[in-house]
């Protein structure tokens, strides 16, 4: 496969090969990513390599689901980062949200959540509008992933790649000489 990472989660059922479970029991359903078990069901994109700069994102059907980056391991030895739409961005230790480390309890339900990580910077964005950073240097690398917390979480539309996904095309570049000339 190739970057862009991407997946609707077409069908019902067991997640395609190309996911590896970190925790939890995340599955399809109708077309959807959702957590089938009252833990955080999350997982990792396994069919591609991704650099330690990524991004992860998703359309957030229904509260308690979102993105995650940076993810390895599975069960007690799983790690990342992860978004929880209405509660925040997490730590992940065990492939549990262990450490909240920005609180954001706004509802997202019909909105694209992304997630970027550059260097240690965690950076959130809604439908394409940066909302919110936090820095964390716990881990360095890892795969992008998509989780679904509790049996309430579900998310669609995925997509995850290297670097940041932000277009930073029509930002103004000035030249020295035409800095003088202001």
């Amino acid at each position: 496969m190739s970057l862009p990472a991407t997946d609707d989660f077409a069908g019902t059922g067991a997640l395609s090969g190309s996911w590896t479970v970190m925790g939890g029991t995340p599955s399809r359903s109708s077309g959807v990513l959702i957590g089938a078990t009252a833990a955080l069901n999350i997982a990792f994109w396994n069919a591609d390599v991704f650099a330690a700069d990524q991004y992860s994102q998703g359309l957030i059907v229904t509260d308690l689901s979102g993105p995650a980056v940076r993810c390895s391991g599975t069960g007690g030895g799983g790690q990342g980062y992860a978004f929880i739409s209405s509660a925040g961005i997490y730590k992940l230790i065990g492939s549990a949200p262990s450490v909240e480390l920005k609180a954001y309890t706004t509802s997202v339900v019909g909105k694209v959540a992304k997630l970027v990580i550059a260097g240690s910077l965690l950076s959130l964005y809604v439908d394409g509008s940066f909302v919110d950073s936090v820095s964390d240097g716990s881990y360095a690398s890892g795969s992008a992933g998509a989780s679904g917390y509790l049996t309430a979480g579900s998310l669609d539309t995925w997509q995850a790649d290297n670097g940041t996904g932000i277009v930073t095309s029509g930002t103004p570049f000035f030249t020295q000489l035409e800095v003088k000339r202001i």
